[in-house]
């Protein structure tokens, strides 16, 4: 039987964004997230701050299957999308954080998501042809992070050590072999058709 420990990696959201790096395959949706979806997940992240400020919180799965030193990622990608917007506010908006030194996410065959991502970084969108939904949620995690951090009382930097320290989510990798088409396609059989 194999060790499962090098299988699954709880990582922090820190390590997450700082150490490996993340390929989203062109069979992924676009990022489709929109302010519903960011504003749940901040609000989840502050409250279990406030009531929980020493304890682990996971946000899920990442599940990913290794290629050539990068992950490949098969699940999560929306979520460690967002994380990666998110990350890039914090860091021009609110508190430059000195890990944060690029993004460690790749479109591997989608160059106006890459575009939009490094614009996303900069903090600095100079063109017309965004990928609007990438855009769009820089600004709402902006406006959104700034309006529940004051509702809830608490302070952008108990957020953001909170947030990079605590947060976790769960990295799975497949075991080497696996169809990844195939296996993509299963679990996403069950949820939103996904387009082309």
């Amino acid at each position: 039987m194999q060790d499962k420990s090098n299988y699954i990696s709880p990582l922090n959201i820190e390590t997450t964004l700082s150490n490996d790096k993340y390929n989203i395959p062109i069979y992924q949706r676009n990022y489709a997230w929109e302010a519903k979806e960011i504003e749940q997940l901040i609000q989840d992240i502050v409250d279990y701050a406030t009531l929980h400020p020493d304890k682990n919180y996971y946000i899920g799965t990442l599940v990913v299957a290794e290629s050539n030193s990068n992950f490949d990622t098969i699940d999560g990608q929306q979520r460690l999308t967002t994380l990666s917007i998110l990350t890039s506010v914090i860091n021009n908006e609110f508190q430059k954080l000195d890990w944060f030194k690029g993004l460690n996410i790749r479109f591997t065959s989608r160059e106006n998501s890459m575009t939009t991502l490094n614009a996303v970084f900069e903090g600095k969108f100079t063109k017309t042809e965004y990928e609007a939904n990438m855009q769009s949620a820089y600004d709402i995690c902006k406006t959104e992070l700034k309006k529940i951090i004051d509702e809830n009382k608490i302070s952008i930097e108990n957020f953001i050590e909170y947030l990079y320290k605590y947060v976790q989510i769960i990295r799975v990798k497949l075991p080497d072999g696996i169809d990844l088409n195939h296996y993509f396609e299963i679990m996403n059989s069950r949820g939103e058709q996904l387009e082309k």
